[in-house]
């Protein structure tokens, strides 16, 4: 069973089919689906400019990383990875007693 709605001619949520103004609320819904409809294919153009924009920046971040030695494009951990290797091996060779302490 239903509640009682105690607002229901005050409460524009709710849409009575036999209330005096029912087609005029209709026709207001009506007019704001369709302007919602209208809208859509410049949401859609919209939303094509804007996944080439995603393209394009996943390039450049990818890109970022750089290559590897073979030309391979690098990963973000790969690259730190290299990065790390490469500051050992400069503090193994920098370092007077040979063992870091």
């Amino acid at each position: 069973m239903g509640g009682v709605v105690d607002d229901i001619k005050t409460n524009n949520k709710y849409l009575i089919v036999n209330s005096e103004d029912f087609n005029y609320r209709f026709s207001q819904l009506e007019s704001a689906l369709n302007t919602q409809k209208n809208s859509i294919p410049a949401l859609e153009k919209e939303v094509k400019a804007l996944d080439k924009q995603m393209v394009a920046a996943q390039k450049a971040a990818d890109a970022y990383w750089g290559k590897d030695a073979n030309g391979k494009q690098m990963t973000r951990e790969e690259a730190f990875k290299k990065i790390h290797q490469q500051r050992d091996e400069f503090n193994k060779q920098n370092d007077s007693e040979g063992v870091r302490g």
